[in-house]
């Protein structure tokens, strides 16, 4: 069973490496990602940056991977269905001699693989171009920088793997594929929303102005949890020490493995049960 497992998910990297539409948003990712690179470095050299460049550089890294990023895992994740209940071949493997347990961890390695690639591939070619554009300004906390860049992987793939499975399971469950991927991307929108000032400010309202009310609706979103990593962790401030940056990341990072472990488990108990 393991060995089939593993089959379906070289299939599936096969799949998605071969699907032009995944490759055409990879090229618009890259493209993005260059562009953000340079709009950084132009806004430092400027001036209009200013406070520790380590901090600095860190969070402008994460906050331009994951934000990219969730689109990205979105359409692989919608891909990684899509591409087998257009023409069939999900049917096909139903009725060879696999178990549908087999076929879903197959989908969902070889997805939560391919996401994790490109994002690690991704930090490194942001780093390396953050280097070239800014190394004079980095130079003095390039250890420290490199210490803590992991983090920022970390982070990353936990969180985008959010929208992946999150995808795979609307996809999964809903048959009409165009609005799947509808659904899929409004989850993203949705996730913003919820931190939105007015969201969350007259939910605050409502029980009395209370800020404790605001900051916890806006933490039941994964756009909210990763914005307390940013405000409230100091993940990446200099007066902390890398395991206490850890120590006080991990809380989030647990409310994001919570939601991907639920969605995979109601992604399980669908496939499992639904006709293909």
């Amino acid at each position: 069973m393991a060995n089939n497992t593993l089959i379906i998910a070289k299939k599936e990297l096969d799949n998605l490496l071969n699907s032009r539409f995944v490759i055409l948003v990879l090229v618009v990712y890259i493209f993005l990602i260059i562009l953000k690179l340079y709009s950084f470095y132009d806004q430092w050299s400027s001036g209009y940056i200013w406070g520790s460049i380590l901090q600095a550089s860190l969070d402008n890294l994460l906050g331009t991977i994951t934000l990219y990023s969730q689109f990205v895992a979105v359409i692989i994740g919608f891909s990684a269905v899509s591409s087998e209940t257009s023409n069939n071949a999900l049917s096909t493997l139903i009725v060879k001699p696999l178990y549908r347990d087999t076929i879903i961890n197959g989908k969902l390695i070889g997805a939560f693989g391919f996401i994790a690639c490109i994002v690690g591939l991704v930090i490194m070619f942001y780093i390396s171009g953050l280097l070239l554009l800014c190394g004079n300004y980095i130079a003095p906390v390039l250890q420290d920088f490199l210490i803590r860049a992991p983090l920022v992987l970390v982070i990353s793939i936990i969180y985008t793997m959010v929208f992946l499975s999150l995808s795979m399971l609307i996809s999964i469950t809903l048959k009409n594929q165009a609005f799947a991927l509808t659904m899929s991307v409004l989850t993203i929108i949705i996730s913003d929303l919820i931190v939105n000032v007015n969201i969350s400010g007259n939910i605050m309202l409502l029980f009395g102005g209370n800020e404790e009310i605001a900051y916890v609706v806006s933490g039941l979103s994964p756009s909210g949890i990763l914005g307390n990593i940013f405000v409230h962790s100091e993940v990446f401030n200099p007066a902390f020490s890398v395991v206490d940056a850890i120590h006080l990341t991990i809380p989030h990072l647990t409310k994001l493995i919570f939601y991907v472990g639920i969605t995979i488990i109601a992604a399980y108990s669908i496939f499992m049960r639904r006709d293909i």
